[in-house]
């Protein structure tokens, strides 16, 4: 798919200091509604921090076994990946590495990453993110995909009634010829900064390299009081991240949804708007 527009928008400074203006704008681009919240750029991890998680990554990577997105019984092979897709699961109750059997269990209970004494930057990291409910190493080799699709970050919840998960990305090795597609914007996302990606939207992912992988830790999070105050309130949660102020990012171009698959949840957007920050499950 080729970027068929270029976009010149100056970011601002501007994050919402009340929870439910970002609930209403999450909810809103998870039912295609205009949303600003499709990519935001939260944190920027301190530079020898990155580094030493960079390199945890690409040992594990090297070292440990993965799970092949591009297999028909993979639970994301139905997004459309193309080229080379593998995938590292890094909270479970297993240990291991392919298993990414509990990745879309919509809860924090009975799982960990088994290997911090191998891995401990990327220990430390995933640390900082209590409310994850899963944690994955991507990795897209050169001219590789994820094509166009949507999932629903609305779900049940047990106490809440209904509550949002929220997915993010940190960039561990990209090149200029990476792209993410959310909601038809391509952005580009810069290695050791963490963003904020509304997969509640149609989005998408490409590595037009000739020769070069792309590789991002992405997870999920449940959208509790700790996970806003942490990811979406403007401050640092952590020494190691530097807040960005939660600025929308600047699209490097545009392009047209075509038809994909969708997973549509069972809530309705008037039951949607009503959701609040959820408890811990």
């Amino acid at each position: 798919m080729k970027i068929v527009g270029i976009l010149c928008i100056t970011s601002m400074l501007s994050f919402f200091a009340n929870p439910q203006e970002v609930i209403k704008e999450l909810v809103l681009g998870n039912y295609a509604k205009e949303s600003s919240y499709k990519a935001r750029e939260l944190f920027t991890l301190e530079e020898h921090f990155f580094q030493q998680v960079k390199e945890d990554v690409l040992r594990l990577l090297q070292n440990e076994s993965s799970s092949n997105v591009a297999q028909k019984n993979h639970a994301t092979y139905w997004a459309g990946p193309g080229g080379k897709a593998i995938q590292f699961s890094l909270l479970n109750s297993s240990g291991r590495f392919d298993d990414y059997s509990v990745d879309h269990i919509k809860s924090v209970k009975g799982k960990k990453f088994h290997h911090a004494k191998k891995y401990p930057a990327l220990a430390k990291f995933i640390r900082m993110f209590p409310d994850a409910i899963n944690f994955r190493a991507n990795l897209f080799g050169a001219n590789s995909a994820l094509n166009q699709h949507r999932e629903d970050i609305t779900i049940p919840h047990k106490k809440n009634k209904n509550a949002l998960r929220v997915r993010f990305h940190l960039p561990i090795q990209t090149n200029d010829q990476v792209q993410m597609f959310v909601g038809g914007n391509y952005y580009h996302f810069e290695e050791g900064k963490l963003y904020f990606f509304h997969n509640g939207c149609v989005h998408a992912a490409f590595n037009r390299h000739p020769t070069e992988d792309r590789v991002h830790l992405v997870w999920d999070m449940l959208l509790t009081k700790d996970t806003y105050e942490r990811m979406f309130s403007g401050e640092s949660p952590a020494e190691a991240l530097f807040s960005s102020g939660n600025i929308p990012v600047e699209p490097i171009g545009y392009g047209e949804i075509t038809r994909h698959p969708s997973k549509r949840g069972k809530i309705t957007l008037k039951e949607a708007l009503e959701i609040t920050l959820c408890t811990r499950q």
